[in-house]
């Protein structure tokens, strides 16, 4: 899809948190049907990487290449993912535990406003 001075400016405010970068055909939320590999970054949330993600974008929707990178998730530890987005098609969803939960609505009780 390209890569817009944008997206390289935001992937090298990254760059220091950027823990793998691989070619790959899936993703949380997202497999390609066609075999097409495309570039996967991984890297460590941080409050700078939250920071730079923030400053680049007033929606999780608005990461959508070529200006931005497209479909954020994040993972736990163990590699099971938390948030799935999938910006093409307006998804976004969380996938936590009951206690993940309780937590997510403590800081943010207005997120129960969004299911009505």
């Amino acid at each position: 899809m390209g890569r817009s001075a944008r997206l390289h400016a935001l992937l090298s405010r990254l760059q220091p948190s950027l823990l793998l970068r691989r070619r790959s055909s899936e993703w949380p939320g997202t497999q390609l049907l066609d075999g097409e590999l495309v570039e996967v970054f991984e890297g460590e949330l941080t409050s700078e990487t939250a920071n730079a993600l923030v400053q680049a974008a007033g929606s999780l929707l608005s990461f959508r290449q070529p200006d931005l990178p497209e479909d954020l998730a994040f993972l736990r530890p163990d590699g099971s993912p938390w948030l799935i987005s999938c910006t093409h098609e307006g998804d976004i969803y969380l996938d936590l535990s009951e206690a993940e939960a309780r937590e997510v609505l403590q800081l943010a009780p207005w997120l129960l406003s969004l299911e009505q």
